[in-house]
């Protein structure tokens, strides 16, 4: 079984959350039944609570309280698990890419830009990962822009220096400058270095 296929399967990527989430719908899908269950079955229970309802209206109250009985659980336990489980399924579409988001986030507090943050066709959140995409690209440019830069100067101060000792140019105070500058320049590079802007 390839990667692909396998990740597909998996619904329960963030499962607390996702649990969280089915949970709640759960819980509304409940409070709805048995708000449904009062309105339906309300009527006849107040006839046949009734002192004042004819024995003939308590008997037709009852057979419709039994006949409903008998219809509306089963059909409200099978609603419930099927939104229950539905809405497992369709928190993948949305706690996927949220997953995915992270992971991405992670990336790139570790440094690495080289990526391109991949969801399915179908999730949900589409619009926020091509957003993160466009970030990392940007990203991306500028720190290689400021690497060229960086090289630049190290090239410059390079030949500066040997211009230097060519034309023997060299005081205390200009070669203690080019010293610091050659410092700054490596704690320089060491930072960009820390960021991945290629794979």
């Amino acid at each position: 079984m390839n990667k692909s296929s396998r990740r597909r399967k998996i619904y329960l990527i963030d499962k607390p959350n996702q649990i969280k989430f089915a949970s709640l719908v759960i819980g509304y899908l409940i409070l709805y039944v048995l708000l449904m269950v009062i309105i339906i079955f309300l009527p006849a229970s107040l006839t046949l609570l009734s002192k004042d309802a004819l024995t003939v209206e308590k008997y037709e109250a009852s057979k419709e309280f039994f006949s409903l009985d008998a219809r509306i659980w089963p059909a409200l336990i099978i609603i419930a698990l099927v939104i229950g489980i539905h809405s497992i399924f369709i928190t993948h579409k949305v706690f996927g890419p949220l997953y995915r988001l992270r992971k991405s986030l992670q990336q790139m507090q570790e440094g690495d830009l080289s990526f391109e943050a991949k969801i399915r066709n179908k999730d949900y959140l589409i619009e926020y990962i091509d957003e993160l995409n466009t970030v990392l690209k940007v990203f991306r440019e500028r720190i290689d822009d400021i690497k060229g830069q960086n090289g630049k100067i190290i090239d410059k101060t390079a030949s500066l220096k040997k211009i230097m000792n060519e034309k023997n140019l060299q005081t205390e105070e200009i070669q203690g400058i080019v010293d610091e500058l050659e410092k700054d320049q490596e704690i320089m590079k060491e930072y960009l270095e820390y960021f991945k802007t290629k794979e």
